[in-house]
């Protein structure tokens, strides 16, 4: 069936033996889009401009970031794609930006240190060279940036950790209950934090 050039389903017709009556089979075909707008408010805009930015001049490591957190915000009906997401653009940001924060948190511990113990901190720093956890770079990342908040949002990343540990590698968590919102959230606020320092 056509409509004004527009296909609105499938019409079959089929006549039963013994009968003059005829069956219509109709299968209606429908698609329809709903486009909602909003503005930003004037905060929001001019902080919208300042990530924009900052992005532009990020590493190019780290621009996949801003999509990830996006498709995790437009998945978050479907619970395991929208924690994917957030997870895999939370991992992607303590990577990329981590050598970054281990430069100033040595600073700081040299700094704490006699002059006669900078051998062994130098030391250390070489030793320490890939050997970072996943959750020290968070704690050190998170500590740079919000050195008031970082004890919460370290705990909060350890569970969120641990979650994604146990749902992936012993798929013993339900995928409806995986912390997108929680994931996202961090995920955002250390983005938005790390592009204020650029």
């Amino acid at each position: 069936m056509v409509h004004d050039g527009k296909t609105l389903g499938i019409a079959n017709m089929m006549i039963a033996k013994g009968s003059d009556r005829p069956v219509y089979i109709v299968t209606p075909e429908a698609s329809m889009t709903i486009t909602s707008k909003s503005s930003l408010l004037p905060d929001q805009a001019a902080e919208a401009v300042m990530l924009a930015h900052a992005l532009d001049k990020a590493p190019k490591n780290l621009r996949h970031v801003p999509r990830l957190l996006a498709q995790s915000h437009e998945s978050r009906l479907q619970s395991l794609s929208a924690f994917i997401s957030a997870w895999a653009g939370l991992e992607i940001l303590v990577g990329a930006t981590f050598e970054r924060y281990e430069a100033s948190w040595t600073a700081a511990i040299g700094s704490a240190l006699p002059q006669s113990a900078q051998n062994v901190a130098d030391r250390m720093r070489i030793v320490m060279k890939d050997k970072y956890r996943l959750a020290d770079k968070f704690a050190i990342m998170a500590s740079a940036l919000d050195p008031a908040g970082a004890n919460q949002d370290i705990a909060i990343f350890a569970n969120l950790k641990e979650t994604r540990d146990a749902f992936f590698h012993k798929l013993s968590s339900d995928p409806a209950q995986l912390p997108g919102e929680t994931t996202r959230r961090l995920l955002r606020k250390y983005l938005s934090l790390h592009l204020q320092q650029i």
